[in-house]
C-alpha cells in the first residue's frame, strides 16, 4: 500500500549524508534541528532509554534537560503525523527515540489506529527506576498494538505497564535473505571468497559480525581469543580470525571509548601471536 515515511531533518544538513529516497511512496521530514536531536537522541534516547531497555543500569546517563528535548522531539514527529495523516490511518511508530508519539497522537488525533515496534530487549526493573517511569509507562499503554523481540521481553513490558496489556506481539528481527542470497552469487563477492580461501587455506575461520556497542561483548571475545592462544586450545598457524565491527552511535562518548578500546586490544592480541612466518 502506498505511505508515507516521516523522520528527522536533523542530519540532512550533513554533506556526508545523502538525500534519502524510498520507492513505497513520499517522504516527510520533521524539523529537528541537530541541538535538539543532540539531546533527544543521542541523549535521552541513547544514552539514558537504550541502557534502560537492555537492563544496564550502571551505563544509564540523566539529565533533566534530555527528557523535556525528548518530550519536544515525540511531540514535533506527533504533529507531523497528524498533519498528513488521513482519516482512520494506520501508524506504525519505530524504536526508542519515540515512545511518546503515540500519547501526543492519541490528544492531537485520537481517530488514528497507532501500532510501535520495540527494537531493544525491554528491562521493567531499570525503566521502573527511571526519574520518568511513570510516564513511559502510561505513554506504552497508548498504542493499539506494541511490537517486541521476544518472549520474555513481552513479559516485561507487561509488567512494566499499569494496566499489564496483554496485546503485545512478538515480531523477531529478521533479514531479506532472499537479498543477501542474491548478494552471495555477484562476481564482485565471488572474487572476495576466492581471495579469503587463498588466504585461510586449511586453517579454520573464526567470524564475528558486529555492531560496536556494549551489548555485542567484542572486547571480551578478544580476551577470550587471547586465552585461547594462552592456553593452547587455539595456535596462530591454525586458525584465522575476522572481526567486523561496524561503527554505531559514534556521536557518543561511550560509543568512541567502545572503539578505541577493541582496536587497541585487538592490536595488542595480533602482535602477541603471530604465525610461524611472522604474520598476524
Amino acid at each position: 500500500h502506498p505511505s508515507v515515511w516521516i523522520g528527522s531533518s536533523a542530519s540532512l544538513g550533513d554533506p556526508d549524508v545523502a538525500t534519502p529516497t524510498w520507492p513505497h511512496g513520499s517522504l516527510r521530514q520533521v524539523a529537528i534541528t541537530p541541538a535538539l536531536a543532540n539531546a533527544a537522541v543521542d541523549g535521552m534516547a541513547n544514552s539514558c532509554l537504550w541502557p534502560a531497555l537492555h537492563g544496564m543500569a550502571r551505563s544509564v546517563q540523566w539529565r533533566d534537560e534530555w527528557w523535556r528535548d525528548y518530550q519536544d522531539h515525540n511531540e514535533r514527529f506527533a504533529k507531523a503525523i497528524a498533519d498528513v495523516a488521513a482519516d482512520g490511518d494506520l501508524v506504525w511508530i519505530h524504536d526508542h527515540q519515540l515512545l511518546l508519539v503515540a500519547a501526543f497522537l492519541a490528544v492531537e488525533r485520537p481517530d488514528l489506529t497507532v501500532g510501535l515496534s520495540i527494537h531493544t530487549p525491554f528491562d521493567a526493573n531499570t525503566l521502573a527506576a527511571l526519574p520518568v517511569a511513570d510516564a513511559l509507562a502510561r505513554a506504552l499503554e497508548v498504542p493499539a498494538l506494541i511490537g517486541v523481540q521476544t518472549v520474555g521481553d513481552r513479559a516485561q513490558l507487561a509488567r512494566f505497564c499499569r494496566t499489564r496489556r496483554n496485546d503485545t506481539v512478538v515480531s523477531p528481527a529478521s533479514i531479506d535473505p532472499a537479498s543477501l542470497a542474491a548478494l552471495s552469487h555477484e562476481r564482485a563477492t565471488q572474487v572476495l571468497v576466492e581471495r579469503l580461501r587463498a588466504r585461510v587455506s586449511s586453517r579454520r575461520l573464526i567470524v564475528g559480525v558486529d555492531r560496536i556497542d556494549t551489548t555485542k561483548a567484542i572486547p571480551q571475545r578478544i580476551e577470550a581469543i587471547d586465552r585461547a592462544f594462552r592456553s593452547g586450545i587455539f595456535h596462530p598457524d591454525e586458525v584465522e580470525i575476522v572481526q567486523i565491527a561496524q561503527p554505531s552511535r559514534t556521536s557518543l562518548t561511550v560509543s568512541r571509548e567502545l572503539r578505541l578500546q577493541i582496536e587497541r586490544r585487538a592490536h595488542d592480541v595480533a602482535a602477541n601471536w603471530l604465525r610461524s612466518d611472522g604474520t598476524a
